[in-house]
C-alpha cells in the first residue's frame, strides 16, 4: 500500500504544487494510506469513497474532510463526476490555524467529515473552482503563474479554516508557547532550523518545547522546522533565478551537495528538478 505524507506529497501526479498544497482534478490509485489532510469537492454527479472501511458518498456540492492518518481503499464515480482534491501539510494547517486545537479540529470532522455548500458558501466555493481549473490547466510558461498558484493557496487554505471553525470550539486555544512557536517559525520564513536555537529564542528547554509541539500538533519542532524551510526553498527555486549555493546560504546549509541532500532526502526530488517544473 502506498503513502502520501508530507514528504511523498511532491510526488503525486498534481497539477499544481507549492510545497504547503497540492491540487489536482483526480486521485492517486488506490489503496493508499493518507498522512496528510485531504480534502475531495465534489463539483458534479456522485462520487463514492470507503475510507477505514466506511462508505462515505459525496454529492455535488459537498465537501469531504479526509484526517491524516486515514486509507483511502476505494473510488467510484459516475461518468459525468468532477471533482477537485486538495492536499494540504499538518504544518500549513497549524501554521494558518492559531485559535484551535488540531485535537479538536480532527474528531469534529471524523464524527462529521461531509460538508455542505451552501448559500454564500456556495458562491465562493464555485468561485475557487472555477479559480482552480484555470491554474491547474494553464499550461503556458507565465513569468508570475507560480505567484498565482502561491496566493491561491492561501486564499483557499483560510477559506477552508472558514467552514472548519463552524464544527469545533473556539474556546479550546493551543498553548502559549506552540503559538509563540508557530509565530517564531513564521517569521523566519524557512531560516530557522535548529530547535535549540528556537528553544533559546523562547526562553525555554529544548526538551520542553519538544514536548510541548508534540502535544499541540503531533509532530516534533524540528519535523515542523524542516517543512517550513522545504515551502520557503520550493518557493526560491521556482520564482528566483537565484544560483543554488546562493539558495542554500540563505538557510544555512554549509554548501550546495548539503542543500540538495536534504531537498532529496525529504522530497525525493533535486533541486534542479523543482526549479524545472516551476518553469
Amino acid at each position: 500500500m502506498k503513502t502520501i505524507d508530507e514528504t511523498t506529497m511532491a510526488l503525486w501526479g498534481h497539477d499544481v504544487w507549492e510545497g504547503r498544497l497540492a491540487i489536482s482534478d483526480s486521485l492517486p490509485s488506490v489503496p493508499l494510506k493518507l498522512m496528510v489532510g485531504t480534502i475531495v469537492l465534489c463539483r458534479k454527479g456522485h462520487l463514492t469513497l470507503v475510507i477505514d472501511n466506511n462508505t462515505i458518498m459525496l454529492e455535488s456540492n459537498q465537501i469531504l474532510f479526509i484526517t491524516p492518518g486515514s486509507i483511502l481503499s476505494q473510488v467510484e464515480l459516475e461518468d459525468e463526476s468532477k471533482y477537485m482534491v486538495s492536499m494540504i501539510t499538518r504544518t500549513e494547517i497549524f501554521r494558518t490555524s492559531l485559535h484551535h486545537r488540531p485535537i479538536e479540529l480532527i474528531q469534529a470532522l471524523r464524527t462529521n467529515p461531509v460538508i455542505n455548500i451552501e448559500g454564500a458558501d456556495g458562491v465562493i466555493a464555485d468561485a475557487y473552482q472555477r479559480l482552480a481549473d484555470l491554474v491547474i490547466h494553464d499550461r503556458r510558461k507565465r513569468p508570475y503563474h507560480q505567484q498565482v498558484a502561491s496566493l491561491l493557496v492561501d486564499s483557499f487554505v483560510y477559506e477552508l479554516l472558514n467552514l472548519l471553525t463552524a464544527h469545533i470550539n473556539p474556546s479550546n486555544n493551543w498553548s502559549p508557547l506552540f503559538q509563540r512557536f508557530v509565530v517564531l517559525a513564521d517569521v523566519r520564513k524557512g531560516s530557522l532550523r535548529s530547535v535549540n536555537e528556537a528553544a533559546q529564542l523562547l526562553c525555554v528547554s529544548s526538551k520542553h518545547l519538544a514536548r510541548v509541539v508534540k502535544e499541540s500538533c503531533d509532530i516534533s519542532p524540528l519535523e515542523y522546522l524542516d517543512m517550513l524551510t522545504l515551502h520557503a526553498i520550493v518557493a526560491q527555486l521556482r520564482q528566483t533565478d537565484l544560483p543554488l549555493k546562493d539558495i542554500a546560504a540563505n538557510f544555512g546549509f554549509p554548501n550546495a551537495s548539503a542543500f540538495g541532500t536534504f531537498v532529496r532526502r525529504h522530497l525525493g526530488i533535486t533541486p534542479i528538478t523543482i526549479r524545472k517544473q516551476g518553469r
